[in-house]
């Protein structure tokens, strides 16, 4: 039987000087500043190189490694972007998918749907690629401020892309912000639900 997985400080400290280094989109390879957020937890861990650690759950390092790969402005920013993220979700292999899915979902349409159609209406950033996407868009940018119409306008809108939902970088495939704003916002999302689920590394933020 394998031994149960223990977070010390050095193991955080030796995390935390790998990300100084930067993070680069992909996997890369077995360097520090050259590989992915997930692959520098396997450095750390002194495990092969991979993007899928032993101590956290495949689910929560999927989510990572998209928000990883979104276009960051430079591999410092990506690093700092998910430094937080790398050091909460360890220990987090046993997790509920069910449970960090739904939370997930519900934080997106409670939290980032509004932030976001309010970035879409100030900046007429979404390119709409159907009839009904024009019509709901149009809606949207007939609201104003209100939250509770941003909210309903987001869900409407992904409605129209069902297989997406699922992605908490929904609103990186079809609302072309390239600043790292939204991703940090991602990040912030994804952190809140490891909070909730008192993911074993929140207590070394």
């Amino acid at each position: 039987m394998s031994e149960p997985f223990v977070i010390t400080k050095e193991l955080v400290r030796k995390i935390n000087q790998i990300l100084d280094k930067g993070l680069v989109n992909g996997l890369g390879v077995a360097t520090p500043g050259k590989f992915c957020v997930e692959a520098a937890i396997c450095y750390a861990l002194g495990e092969r190189h991979d993007d899928k650690p032993s101590c956290v759950n495949p689910y929560i390092a999927d989510f990572k490694i998209e928000l990883n790969d979104c276009q960051w402005s430079s591999n410092k920013a990506r690093a700092e972007g998910l430094r937080k993220l790398a050091i909460a979700q360890l220990g987090s292999k046993k997790f509920s998918r069910k449970e960090f899915l739904e939370k997930t979902e519900e934080k997106c349409k409670r939290e980032l749907a509004p932030w976001l159609l309010s970035k879409i209406i100030l900046k007429r950033a979404f390119r709409p690629t159907s009839p009904k996407e024009i019509r709901l868009l149009r809606r949207c940018y007939q609201t104003g401020t209100s939250t509770e119409a941003h909210r309903r306008a987001f869900i409407e809108i992904t409605d129209c892309y069902p297989e997406n939902w699922n992605s908490l970088l929904y609103v990186n495939k079809r609302f072309k912000f390239k600043k790292d704003e939204q991703y940090k916002k991602a990040a912030e999302i994804l952190l809140s639900v490891l909070k909730e689920m008192k993911s074993p590394g929140v207590k070394y933020l």
